[in-house]
């Protein structure tokens, strides 16, 4: 395992992909309950609920 002093920097696209990771974290949930909106008047945060509700 590697030293915290011996970590190297990030360089160019390692950095480049980490920041747009981090907008398809953020956006892809958003995205994904606009669209079961358009579909179905469910939010995201409903159906997850439902979901757990079957399994349990």
């Amino acid at each position: 395992m590697a030293d915290v002093t011996t970590i190297k920097p990030l360089n160019r696209d390692e950095e480049a992909f980490l920041r747009a990771l981090g907008r398809v974290i953020t956006l892809l949930p958003r995205v994904v309950d606009g669209d079961m909106l358009e579909e179905h008047p469910i939010s995201g945060t409903e159906y997850m609920v439902l979901v757990h509700l079957s399994e349990a």
